[in-house]
């Protein structure tokens, strides 16, 4: 199993598989390795491998919530690109911050200048809000942001 995914995480990371049919098999390798973990059968996502994906997925999110804010094709928005590129002001700032508060609770109303690119707001939110946003990135939801907050239960 673990051969499998890091294949298939190899298969992303050189292109050979579009965004779309990555996430598909990212899902499907995702539903078989928990269904393994609740019978007890070892072999779900391992470690280095787990926070790659998780990564990606946290990052694409970002892209995602940037890029419709701005009205872009999400195909535009890099990652590693100063936000101030995007031509970010403090009131999209602010829509942005208030966004994310519905799922994350309460954040820095200066979020977004302290963390300057997708990649370290990704990075930021891994690490201060990973069991909400796991939660969210598992029902692959990004129209989400404008939802009801997420709230934190249980372990992952």
């Amino acid at each position: 199993m673990n051969d499998e995914i890091a294949d298939l995480y190899r298969q992303i990371k050189e292109k050979r598989l579009d965004r779309e049919e990555a996430l598909k098999l990212l899902e499907k390798v995702g539903a078989l390795s928990r269904e393994r973990a609740g019978k007890g059968v070892s072999g779900s996502f391992g470690g280095v491998l787990a926070s790659e994906i998780l990564d990606e997925k946290a990052i694409d999110y970002f892209k995602k919530v940037l890029a419709s804010s701005l009205q872009l094709p999400v195909e535009r928005i890099e990652a590693d690109a100063p936000l101030e590129k995007y031509g970010i002001d403090s009131i999209l700032v602010t829509q942005l911050t208030t966004q994310l508060e519905k799922i994350f609770g309460s954040l820095s109303k200066t979020l977004f200048f302290e963390y300057q690119t997708i990649e370290s707001l990704s990075r930021y939110f891994i690490e201060a809000h990973r069991r909400q946003l796991i939660q969210l990135l598992e029902t692959d939801a990004p129209s989400r942001v404008s939802g009801a907050r997420v709230e934190e239960s249980g372990s992952v």
